[in-house]
């Protein structure tokens, strides 16, 4: 229409001039322009034959490829046949202007003919380019997705203008029932064809993913997977307000949603094909847009009664189905992302009020994590489920939400020990394999930046910058302290799990501990940390660093422990609890530090254990705060309590008199060799030598021999 609009004003302003220009044509000239006429639209009218073999092409394309229904629908396009249609129309005027031009009428014949050619032209081009998006499954898709969403907007539509027609009257916004919208439901409830047109395209959409899954064009399925998401979508929005939880004490045929329901089954018996096939892209797919589908769901407003996301429960039901039939078909890959995809969901969950869900969802990636205890070539699925519990503990910590999350707190921390345990039992480890500690690195690693402890450690730096008045810090603090609450019971039994199975894997635990305690304490003198919370924090670090106690001290398990320098770590951890102004627990890691100087120092492994962590001792004793932890009385308690064999006191005496006589040496890196540089030389030689005299009486007055043999 725009092209013949376009020649009627180019014929208006230019046709007089140029028929004055030209004038009468002779005969010959005459029957010269009727043969081109003729000619050019024969010719033409020969090319439309080049159209319709586009509409053949599309039509063998497509009927190969989608349902019966779908092929009807694209197969008569209305467009294509308009333009073959006017491709024959132009094609013919041109030659019929053969029998209509005249001597004296010249240029308006000519200008149709021109213009008629340029539309021919253009209307080729325009089926080619039609009929390229015919054959397209991109344009499939967006047609198919287009026709559902207008069908559901239009019901949509319908709804709100039978809302309005009805005159309901309007219920208190104070009123819990205010959100539930009861006359739309009773609408849909009475015409159940509404969802016919949505149902027909999901069910083309999944037509086509199965399709091009078969051929490996995995952008096809990726397209038709969100096509699904966007129909559920539009969906959603058409239905509104009209959904029902259930409550978990009556049955409600309202709670079903025979649309969601379906097309989860439909995706179920995909994901099983896609087993069958052995496709791992094909199964991660169908992973991927169940678990979009349940964070789909999870925006459903229930109203306020609604806190049970049930259609979102029913879809990580399914995902975590999906993912538990993969475990027989040896496709790691494909565990680990569904793996990922579950903690996704969880930490949606966290997000859009679903917390009560989420121990049901550890559990599952939990189970998961079994697989790779099991089977060599399944340890990388249990490396990364540490790694995602470890981001959702994060997670759960640093959720702003108000509801209670002690229980989801607490049900994820004991699936993490049991995976832990049921590692340590089932699985042997080397200090050079290190197995346990790659396992779990995710949760407990003391070096990994990307491990909960890492992102635990920067958390508290931001939290003790807060303000005093910083409410979100306040709510993170209050998460942590409900985490931390018990705490010590489930790391005591890990530790001597791990103790047990001689693992190296003692080392992480131990600092794990150490630095949790460190953390503990520190949030709570926070400005943003509220009295009932501080008290809490402080005594949870206290429990927590306690469970140290309980390593044993039999002469075959110090001699493994004194390897990882249990006496170091106490040290560490005192002084930095000390510094954030926590005395009372930085008293009770002293007071630790020196018992196990004494019940690991009763025997002799070569490590020198007594006589360090006495340094150690002594750099505490220098501070007013902990002198009652490391004073001389409950020095020569501890003495009388775990007895030393006079050998080893002496010797040990006699190492530290040596030291004193030696300049202590600065370190670059912390310890107990860096913290002794940085003390008064004098104040330092006074207190080594009163634990000296202390540990060997009668040997105060001997020669002091060099710690160089000269």
């Amino acid at each position: 229409m725009f092209g013949i609009g376009l020649a009627a004003v180019s014929y208006w302003v230019v046709g007089p001039a140029l028929q004055t220009e030209i004038g009468e044509l002779d005969k010959d000239r005459l029957t010269a322009l009727q043969t081109l006429l003729v000619t050019v639209g024969g010719s033409l009218i020969g090319a439309t034959a080049v159209v319709s073999a586009m509409v053949v092409y599309a039509l063998q394309v497509n009927v190969e490829r989608m349902p019966h229904a779908l092929f009807r629908r694209l197969s008569s396009d209305l467009r294509l046949m308009l333009a073959f249609v006017g491709t024959v129309l132009l094609a013919c005027l041109i030659a019929s202007l053969a029998m209509v031009v005249t001597q004296i009428e010249v240029v308006s014949s000519l200008f149709i003919a021109l213009w008629s050619l340029i539309l021919v032209l253009i209307l080729f081009g325009y089926a080619y380019r039609r009929t390229l998006d015919l054959v397209n499954p991109s344009f499939q898709l967006n047609y198919i997705v287009k026709q559902a969403q207008q069908d559901l907007a239009r019901w949509g539509n319908f709804a709100d203008k039978a809302f309005r027609a009805a005159a309901q009257p309007t219920v208190a916004q104070d009123s819990p029932e205010s959100t539930f919208d009861a006359p739309r439901l009773k609408l849909f409830l009475q015409f159940p064809q509404w969802t016919n047109s949505a149902n027909e395209s999901l069910f083309y959409a999944a037509s086509l993913a199965r399709h091009y899954a078969s051929k490996g064009d995995f952008g096809v399925v990726n397209a038709a997977y969100s096509a699904i998401l966007a129909i559920h979508t539009s969906y959603l929005r058409a239905k509104g307000n009209t959904f029902v939880a259930a409550n978990g004490f009556m049955d409600s045929p309202l709670i079903g949603d025979s649309f969601i329901s379906d097309t989860l089954e439909s995706l179920r018996q995909t994901h099983r094909e896609a087993i069958t096939q052995g496709n791992e892209r094909y199964m991660v797919a169908n992973l991927q847009v169940l678990a979009k589908l349940a964070e789909l769901y999870l925006r459903i407003d229930y109203g306020p009664y609604g806190t049970n996301k049930t259609h979102a429960n029913l879809a990580a039901h399914y995902l975590a189905v999906a993912i538990k039939e993969v475990l027989p078909q040896n496709r790691p890959d494909v565990l680990m992302q569904g793996v990922r995809l579950l903690s996704h969901h969880a930490q949606c969950c966290i997000e859009y009020g679903g917390a009560d869900h989420i121990p049901e969802v550890t559990e599952r990636i939990a189970e998961i994590a079994l697989v790779g205890i099991v089977r060599e070539d399944h340890f990388p699925v249990t490396v990364c489920t540490m790694e995602e519990l470890g981001k959702l503990s994060l997670a759960l910590l640093t959720s702003r939400q108000k509801y209670d999350l002690r229980f989801p707190l607490h049900e994820l921390r004991g699936d993490i020990q049991n995976v832990a345990l049921l590692l340590l039992k089932n699985t042997k480890d080397s200090a050079l394999g290190n197995r346990h500690s790659q396992a779990l690195a995710g949760y407990y690693s003391a070096t990994s930046q990307s491990g909960f402890l890492a992102m635990l450690s920067e958390l508290a730096n931001q939290l003790l910058q807060a303000e005093a008045d910083n409410k979100d810090a306040e709510q993170i603090i209050r998460n942590i302290r409900k985490w931390s609450d018990q705490l010590y019971q489930t790391q005591k039994e890990l530790l001597l799990a791990v103790v047990e199975a001689q693992s190296p894997f003692v080392f992480d635990m131990i600092y794990w501990i150490t630095h949790v305690t460190q953390i503990l304490a520190a949030l709570s003198a926070a400005p943003a940390c509220i009295d009932h919370n501080r008290e809490n924090l402080e005594k949870d670090a206290t429990w927590l660093v306690c469970v140290l106690s309980w390593l044993p001290d039999d002469k075959d398990s110090v001699a493994r422990l004194a390897h990882y320098q249990v006496h170091e770590r106490l040290f560490e951890c005192a002084m930095q609890l000390y510094g954030h102004g926590c005395f009372n627990v930085a008293k009770r890691a002293a007071s630790l530090l020196l018992s196990w100087a004494f019940r690991a120092g009763r025997y002799q492994n070569g490590w020198g254990t007594l006589e360090h962590a006495m340094y150690c001792v002594a750099v505490l004793s220098l501070r007013p705060e902990l002198q009652a932890a490391v004073s001389h009385d409950k020095i020569q308690e501890m003495m009388g309590k775990y007895p030393v064999p006079q050998e080893i006191l002496d010797r040990t005496a006699q190492d530290i008199r040596s030291k004193v006589e030696s300049p202590f040496q600065s370190r670059m890196f912390p310890g107990i060799e860096h913290e002794m540089s940085q003390e008064d030389p004098e104040t330092l030689i006074s207190a080594l030598t009163k634990i000296a005299n202390l540990l060997s009486p009668h040997t105060a007055n001997d020669p002091v021999p060099s710690r160089f043999g000269h």
